[in-house]
């Protein structure tokens, strides 16, 4: 029996392609990159022709041991990681690792995580595309001579730890420019205009657009006031009647840029929640008994171009569920701007037949606002255009020019799929005779208005600034250079008033009570992980959590410093010994991360092993969800001046005194370096199946019920899938 061996770059991807394939194939994942430009040095040979140095990824190795002794196993090997420059890259750095000749057929590539997709790919492998290697190595090259010349510079100049790339600098530079508008000086202007009819009804609202042939141009009260009196003596008569239909065109399906500036807009979201989103919808979502299924193609394109397959299938939705009067005679073709990228298909469902309605059970709230805009999206792009009655009255008021236009839905076309605030609204002005006589009713008040200076950007403006310069390949490429501190973005200003807090609490208590018993019928073990600054209020918030429980039904783990007998093991082994049973809960006071916060920053292991852990943690937890668990991880989150509030409160209070050590005012010296570590250890090890979710903690009563919310929002969820 041959073994074929499957490379992909994340382990869910590697469980949803794992099911499409026999027992003949061995599904494994790179987790990203495992080479790059070493850290500590420059790494780049300038003087001889921009020659790269790759290393090793420090804590890939036991990974890359893992997937030699697979590759050695094995018959053929498919380097299946993602279908653009950076994947075509780790591809390339898989060959060098694993001895595969990259020039042969060992390449595959998919834009959609489907059954046909894959074995699709699998029956028509390539070689390594050579030139988007070249072109990932020569952008990550640009990355390191700009970063290593411009950061020591903004160092000395500004301040320690700022940091300058060939992306972000251009974005910051834009940023300044629109910012040093500084001698913009507003200018005032008026507008004006009436209520007519040509009888006593309809009433129509028209504009004042001209005085004397000439645009009119009101610049002051003085001016508004005159404009006023002669508009109240005038008489009124239409001069021209313009009645055309206007066909509006649906939008194109997503790009990605397109796709981050709609949901910018719309739903608020960042540029780096609206990637994460995708790629969890791209990499595979569990539908119930259905397994793990990849609900959009992949996220990172620059084409509006949809295949054949799927516009025919979009057609085909269309014609079924809305009639043949939505479906245009031809598919509709939407041409990319121009130095477009079109390897990969527009962003699309993978199949339209999963409305949103079908798999909303499945996904959390703003998956589920993120898949149905993209849906609605791509099913609106292959429906028929909309078509509107507009109507243009032109109005003479003795020496004035008015004009008055109104726009009637005829068919509403893509527009059935619109949300209510993109939907045209109908505004009725009558199809009146040239030479019709107006009844004055009102002349409307005149509105004062200032010019303004351009708006400051927003991440969705910003976006389609870069884009339109020509400085963005991939907004994604940006994320790490201008994303936010996590712990900085945290708004420890929210609160919970005690009477919404003590209502709130029964009925969250009440539930959790109910829950945990349907956990025990269904077998469904939970494990919950409490990590937070000292006094932070891990343990008011577990006390909360459990308070209903049945206690034999939970167990509280307080983490204390390892004994000689644990200090023997894996640092992993005395968590692992405490796990739940089927139906049970373990609550984690501590938890084993402190391998990279404490143990890293006293010194208690070496920077190769609290490095290595990373890894070690994210493949114990991936472990804990295959086996059936929910796996949820809490950082509670307080600023200093509260912790030192609380620490003060508990030096004062004799019943409280054993809980404050002179060990803890020590680590407050250390708070700079514990911030760095939590925020990495929350970008490196918050995934979908186990997530960190920051508490904000300067409020305990808002704190406790956030802690709550989740709790049971995750186990409701659960829940809902096993009942499928």
């Amino acid at each position: 029996m041959t073994n074929k061996l499957v490379i992909v770059e994340s382990p869910t991807k590697a469980k949803t392609i794992e099911k499409f394939l026999g027992k003949t194939f061995t599904v494994r994942a790179s987790m990203g990159h495992l080479r790059d430009l070493p850290k500590s040095q420059f790494g780049v040979d300038v003087e001889h022709h921009f020659t790269p140095k790759y290393i090793n990824i420090r804590g890939k190795g036991p990974l890359i041991k893992e997937l030699k002794t697979l590759a050695k196993k094995a018959d053929k090997i498919y380097l299946a990681t993602d279908p653009a420059r950076e994947g075509e890259a780790i591809a390339w750095h898989l060959s060098y690792i694993l001895g595969v000749d990259p020039a042969a057929p060992c390449r595959i590539s998919f834009h959609e995580i489907t059954q046909t997709a894959i074995k699709g790919a699998l029956k028509d492998p390539q070689s390594i595309d050579m030139d988007k290697v070249d072109a990932q190595q020569t952008r990550r090259i640009l990355d390191r001579i700009v970063g290593y010349q411009l950061s020591p510079l903004l160092w000395r100049k500004i301040r320690k730890g700022l940091s300058a790339g060939r992306v972000q600098s251009v974005a910051v530079k834009i940023i300044c420019d629109r910012q040093l508008i500084d001698d913009f000086e507003p200018e005032e202007y008026w507008t004006s205009s009436v209520v007519l009819a040509p009888g006593k009804t309809p009433k129509i609202t028209a504009d004042v657009v001209k005085r004397d042939g000439k645009k009119l141009e009101i610049h002051n009260r003085e001016e508004a006031d005159q404009v006023t009196e002669d508009l109240k003596k005038a008489s009124y008569q239409v001069t021209d009647c313009s009645v055309r239909d206007r066909l509006r065109k649906p939008a194109p399906p997503f790009t990605t840029s397109s796709l981050q500036q709609e949901a910018n807009k719309k739903m608020n979201f960042s540029t780096k929640k609206v990637m994460m989103l995708a790629q969890q919808l791209y990499e595979g979502v569990t539908l119930g008994r259905k397994g793990s299924v990849g609900l959009i193609t992949y996220m990172r394109t620059d084409s509006v171009h949809l295949a054949d397959a799927a516009v025919s299938e979009i057609r085909g939705y269309v014609d079924a569920n809305y009639g043949p009067s939505y479906l245009p005679k031809k598919p509709n073709v939407y041409s990319s701007r121009k130095n477009a990228q079109e390897a990969h298909e527009a962003i699309r469902p993978t199949s339209v037949s999963r409305t949103p309605e079908d798999v909303a059970p499945y996904l959390d709230r703003d998956q589920l606002r993120l898949y149905t805009l993209i849906w609605k999206r791509t099913v609106a792009s292959q429906m028929a255009s909309s078509v509107s009655t507009l109507t243009t009255l032109t109005i003479a008021g003795d020496n004035y020019e008015l004009r008055a236009t109104g726009s009637v839905v005829k068919f509403d076309g893509f527009l059935k799929l619109a949300d209510r605030k993109d939907e045209e609204k109908d505004k009725k002005v009558p199809a009146l005779e040239k030479g019709t006589a107006m009844n004055l009713i009102r002349v409307n008040e005149a509105v004062q208005h200032f010019t303004e200076p351009p708006a400051n950007f927003t991440e969705a403006t910003l976006v389609k600034e870069l884009e339109e310069k020509g400085s963005l390949e991939k907004k994604t490429e940006m994320k790490r250079e201008t994303a936010e501190s996590i712990l900085a973005k945290t708004d420890l200003s929210k609160s919970m008033p005690k009477e919404v807090y003590e209502e709130r609490l029964k009925e969250l208590q009440k539930k959790m009570e109910h829950l945990h018993g349907e956990l025990y019928r269904r077998r469904i073990p939970v494990v919950l992980g409490f990590e937070g600054w000292d006094a932070g209020g891990k343990g008011g918030a577990i006390k909360r959590l459990t308070s209903h429980m049945d206690p034999r039904g939970y167990v509280v783990n307080p983490t204390a410093s390892p004994s000689d007998t644990e200090k023997a093991h894996h640092y992993l082994w005395r968590f692992w010994r405490a796990m739940p049973k089927a139906g049970h809960i373990a609550i984690f006071d501590r938890t084993w991360y402190g391998r990279v916060m404490v143990e890293r920053i006293e010194g208690f292991c070496t920077e190769k092993e609290w490095k290595r852990a990373y890894g070690e943690i994210n493949a114990m937890e991936q472990d804990l969800v295959n086996a059936g668990a929910i796996v949820l991880k809490f950082w509670m989150q307080i600023d200093k001046d509260e912790q030192a509030r609380r620490f003060k409160a508990r030096q004062e209070n004799p019943k409280k005194q054993w809980k404050i050590t002179d060990e803890d005012w020590r680590n407050r010296e250390k708070w700079d370096q514990y911030e760095v570590a939590v925020e990495e250890m929350l970008e490196k090890t918050s995934m979908p199946h186990a997530p960190w979710i920051v508490v904000e903690g300067n409020d305990k009563y808002y704190a406790r019920i956030k802690v709550l919310e989740c709790v049971t929002e995750a186990i409701e969820k659960r829940l809902k899938e096993e009942r499928k």
